[in-house]
């Protein structure tokens, strides 16, 4: 949120955040839904094959015509008990956006500086993703991808000093270190975009200017270490802004000195072709071995899927001794 005006989120457990803000409207199917996640899914409650057929029964006595007093009645009794598992929801719901620290981002919901894809159907899910992954070369907007752990980087500037030849290999270069906004509120966080967006024009017109550089022809064995120069060649301009701004902030600032131990997260900047992006998103099984083929295919049918993209590679937690 820090670095984008608008910001798409596809992760199915954040899904969760969306539902979370129109909780008091939500529809049965994301009640069944979540009920699922908070309870089912930890092993409270019924299991998730009786939720299924407690549902279908409900939504096949909700649509039939005509129905005899003992139906009447028994759908009377369901309706009750679909109020219950509305309300443990509901208490579910605002436990997990505390114990999560989310509450400041359902400021951007409310805004909608974000949106959440909502992955029912399915198909719509797939073709989200589609459209994301297809426009994984596009320099007027970027792409965060975000994972778990990555090894602390000790500097910037160590590099292979081997021409680069693989194109099957993800190159990344360090920008800075953020730490854990858990502690933050909806304004601070607004407060620290527009400072971004003010200072960072510069970084995010470099950016663009190279991926469109990139997008001109498909990475291959003899203009790879073209491309790799530029890359470092941007990254040398772009990093120190871009640490410059974040040691200079004050909320940084504060959540830094409140402790001796606090989180942080890795930003890298990273250039790779589409198929070696998605191939990174199988191997964390983000997507599985099947969806991979698919999306390639998809692609392929548009463009070369050893296009170059620039995007940023999120890593954390990192505890700083």
């Amino acid at each position: 949120m820090l670095f984008a005006d608008r910001f798409h989120a596809i992760s199915k457990n954040i899904r969760n955040l969306r539902l979370h803000h129109i909780r008091d409207t939500m529809k049965d199917k994301d009640i069944i839904y979540c009920y699922k996640y908070y309870f089912t899914d930890l092993g409270v409650g019924p299991p998730e094959e009786d939720i299924d057929q407690f549902y279908k029964d409900l939504t096949k006595l909700r649509n039939k015509k005509a129905k005899t007093k003992q139906e009447l009645m028994h759908l009377g009794g369901m309706e009750k008990n679909m109020r219950i598992l509305k309300g443990d929801v509901y208490t579910a719901s605002e436990s997990w956006v505390i114990t999560n620290n989310l509450e400041s981002m359902i400021g951007f919901l409310e805004d909608k500086s974000l949106s959440i894809l909502d992955s029912i159907p399915e198909e719509n899910w797939f073709q989200f993703r589609l459209t994301m992954f297809e426009g994984l070369d596009s320099p007027t907007y970027y792409h965060i991808k975000a994972i778990y752990e990555m090894n602390m980087m000790q500097s910037k500037s160590v590099r292979d000093t081997e021409p680069l030849t693989d194109i099957d290999h993800l190159y990344t270069n360090h920008l800075c270190y953020l730490p854990c906004l858990d502690s933050l509120s909806h304004n601070q966080m607004k407060i620290i975009r527009n400072e971004f967006n003010e200072k960072l024009s510069e970084v995010f017109d470099q950016i663009y200017l190279m991926q469109m550089e990139f997008s001109k022809e498909p990475l291959t064995p003899e203009n790879i270490n073209k491309v790799g120069i530029r890359f470092d060649e941007v990254s040398d301009i772009i990093q120190p802004i871009i640490q410059e701004t974040v040691d200079n902030n004050i909320y940084f600032q504060q959540i830094k000195n409140s402790s001796t131990d606090h989180k942080l997260y890795q930003l890298n900047i990273t250039f790779a072709t589409i198929k070696k992006v998605m191939s990174s998103y199988r191997d964390y099984r983000v997507i599985t071995d099947i969806e991979e083929t698919m999306f390639l295919e998809k692609i392929a049918l548009t463009k070369d899927i050893n296009n170059c993209c620039v995007y940023f590679y999120l890593g954390g937690i990192i505890e700083d001794n």
